[in-house]
């Protein structure tokens, strides 16, 4: 020290703090990087989900948050799983690598061509209901699939090599041929991964034309180039530290505890909480609008679009569930199971008016739809109720009561409800309890049961029915839309019977 009792500088004080700076920078780096590498930022990717019409739950925070992208390397089963993305550019290429790995019953669909409206595609699976195959999909049902022998897939990295040569396109896993295909036509190249609701990991990816030129590579790993930054803070900082330091004891120590918690942070986040989900204050929207209409949302649709009955000119149905019946997931309104419910069951009645009321509100149970279909919508008068529930209600000991209640009323105001057992892609217990209190209220209240949970898989591979474990694709919303109009056109048929033999036989009565 000096006479004033100051700290001399030493060049050993000075390699110290920039050992302590250099550990501070190290560890902000890795924190900062892994914090920030998404999808979004990435730029290369665009989800499918993001550009469905009807919005779907996780689908921007996959894109927006570090989930995705955690460890450097996608995972297209995070944020409820079947993540759907395809690269942005065009590329011509001949040759595809990637190394993957899946989860126990996950599995990987690699779209690597198209041709018109039709997607071309290899299905790798360590699931036993989805085996290997080749697959032609048009709007998500499999136009085409051609099996491939089944393996068992061991949870390790696993590397793809695509071939493609005219209209033949050979695979290679782990270096073994696997299976050859050839397409109906002359494809267009392009690149697309589809997960499961398991983990379902994809890295290195590369695409080749000719023998060796690589035209595009991903490794999902951030690149940071804003190296100039870190210099003007390690010069800014030692700078700081020279004129300092003689005057301040405590900013060496300060800086020791800063470099340690930040350190510390970063150890933590990077291998614990990068595999956690972000709360969802931490979800920057900017200035996208989420596609999901919230409850007075709905209820203002209703109320501008539909007036109470007039009449039986339309045959009105109304349609009360969550997000399912809403039809979360679907490209355009109009490719809803309402919708295409509407058009189906006038095309089966020669062309009836016919029109669906689609009050399903997303994240909501039992106990606020009969609030609101007492209040708001009962005065429709609507001639079929179509009652469309079970997931929502986890724990809610009022489930059965209030579906008797959603009966009673129906037929209070002239209409015949309808209960449908909701499907979902992933069987819960819960759920399992709520689909037997709907079938014991079907049974004691003698309402028509449509049972979706088990006709629905029947369908199971014939195509992509869900975007996760409740939400269905175009696909789906048409599978269940046709099911449903199936079970209640016997039913319609007849009460239109009906309906005409006592309109005739009172214009026989009213004749002079």
């Amino acid at each position: 020290m000096d006479p004033q009792g100051n700290r001399k500088f030493t060049v050993r004080n000075i390699l110290i703090f920039n050992v302590i700076l250099l550990a501070f920078l190290l560890s902000f780096h890795g924190l900062y990087t892994a914090y920030t590498n998404t999808i979004w930022r990435n730029a290369r990717w665009e989800s499918s989900k993001v550009k469905l019409e009807k919005g779907l739950m996780g689908a921007w925070s996959f894109v927006l948050t570090y989930r995705a992208l955690a460890h450097h390397r996608l995972d297209l089963g995070t944020w409820h799983g079947y993540q759907e993305v395809f690269l942005k550019d065009t590329l011509a290429y001949d040759r595809l690598t990637l190394r993957f790995r899946l989860e126990d019953s996950a599995f990987l669909v690699v779209y690597y061509a198209g041709l018109d409206d039709e997607l071309y595609a290899l299905r790798l699976s360590a699931h036993p209901a989805h085996a290997p195959a080749w697959l032609g999909l048009r709007s998500m049902e499999f136009t085409d699939k051609d099996l491939i022998r089944h393996w068992q897939v061991p949870e390790v990295w696993h590397e793809l090599r695509l071939e493609r040569e005219a209209r033949e396109t050979r695979a290679f896993l782990d270096g073994t041929l696997l299976a050859v295909h050839r397409e109906n036509g002359p494809a267009v190249p392009l690149l697309g991964l589809r997960g499961s609701g398991r983990r379902t990991e994809v890295d290195d990816v590369r695409l080749f034309q000719g023998t060796d030129q690589q035209v595009f590579g991903e490794d999902f790993s951030k690149k940071y180039h804003h190296y100039l930054i870190y210099l003007a803070f390690l010069v800014l900082s030692n700078a700081a530290f020279l004129l300092l330091y003689g005057q301040r004891r405590w900013l060496l120590p300060l800086s020791v505890n800063i470099t340690v918690l930040t350190a510390a942070l970063s150890l933590f986040f990077l291998t614990v909480g990068i595999e956690r989900y972000p709360p969802r204050w931490m979800v920057k929207w900017g200035q996208r609008v989420s596609t999901i209409e919230e409850g007075r949302e709905v209820s203002q649709r209703i109320r501008q679009q539909y007036a109470p009955a007039d009449g039986d000119s339309t045959l009105r149905v109304l349609f009360i569930g969550s997000s399912q019946t809403w039809g979360a997931g679907a490209s355009a309104d109009s490719l809803t199971l309402a919708s295409r419910f509407a058009r189906m069951l006038s095309d089966s009645l020669g062309g009836r008016a016919v029109e669906a009321i689609n009050a399903g509100i997303s994240g909501m149970n039992s106990d606020v739809l009969l609030e609101m279909y007492r209040d708001d919508w009962a005065g429709l008068r609507p001639r079929y109720v179509v009652i469309n529930l079970g997931f929502n209600d986890s724990g809610n000991p009022r489930f059965g009561h209030n579906l008797n209640a959603m009966v009673r009323l129906a037929r209070e105001r002239g209409g015949t409800p309808f209960l449908l057992a909701e499907p979902v892609n992933e069987i819960r217990s819960f759920h399992l309890d709520n689909l037997n209190i709907m079938r014991v209220t079907a049974s004691s209240a003698r309402v028509p049961l449509v049972d979706m949970h088990r006709i629905l898989p029947a369908f199971e591979d014939s195509g992509f029915l869900y975007w996760d474990f409740i939400h269905l694709t175009d696909y789906g919303q048409e599978r269940f839309a046709r099911a449903l109009v199936s079970a209640m056109l016997p039913r319609v048929r007849s009460d239109e019977a009906q309906k005409h033999g006592a309109e005739e036989a009172q214009g026989e009565r009213e004749k002079p």
